[in-house]
């Protein structure tokens, strides 16, 4: 029982510094730099068939909308999870937050969440506006395409995760940047050769 009132305790927190992490992402740049540029993609990659080509007839053509989720993924785990706790540390708030009778591993959880939320939320919008173009230009979809989301997602808690540990070892909130998106990109480079 009181391992329950402990672990109850220990979600309550993360909850509260997830939120706290969601009212900051939303008051901030980082969500209009994150529309903006999954919009830009999207925009291309629908406009290109159309001034060089025929448009799009082939339910196959969201394997181009695919071709840059990788990248996609990379940008929104370097913008939302690559500073998460070495910020605190710049800023000072540290100094709040980890004198509170708060654990470690909550604040870890609920600052991942956040970051985990926000790039689930970029994939299904990125995904969600690639079917539907790719639906309303050729009639059908590719039987992939929900194998392909939840691939993605998993990527991402790895890339999330990935620029976490940057972000808890790293004492500049830039440095930890660089380092997730090189590190990231290296992979993303070896596993695609």
């Amino acid at each position: 029982m009181i391992l329950m009132k402990g672990m109850q305790d220990d979600l309550r927190q993360a909850f509260v510094v997830s939120k706290n992490e969601f009212v900051k992402y939303l008051r901030g740049k980082k969500i209009l730099i994150l529309g903006a540029m999954i919009l830009l993609i999207w925009g291309l990659f629908t406009a290109i068939p159309y001034i060089w080509g025929d448009g799009i007839r082939d339910p196959e053509y969201f394997k181009n909308y695919l071709g840059f989720m990788h990248m996609t993924i990379i940008i929104v785990a370097t913008l939302f999870a690559a500073d998460t706790i070495s910020s605190e540390f710049e800023s000072r708030t540290a100094l709040v937050i980890f004198t509170r009778p708060m654990k470690k591993s909550s604040i870890y959880v609920g600052k991942f969440f956040a970051a985990m939320a926000f790039a689930v939320l970029a994939i299904l919008v990125y995904y969600f506006l690639s079917a539907v173009t790719v639906l309303a230009a050729a009639g059908s979809l590719p039987a992939y395409v929900l194998a392909s989301m939840m691939f993605s997602i998993l990527s991402a808690f790895a890339a999330t995760g990935i620029a976490m540990l940057f972000s808890t070892i790293m004492k500049r909130s830039g440095t930890a940047a660089i380092l997730t998106f090189f590190t990231l990109l290296m992979f993303t480079a070896i596993i695609f050769s």
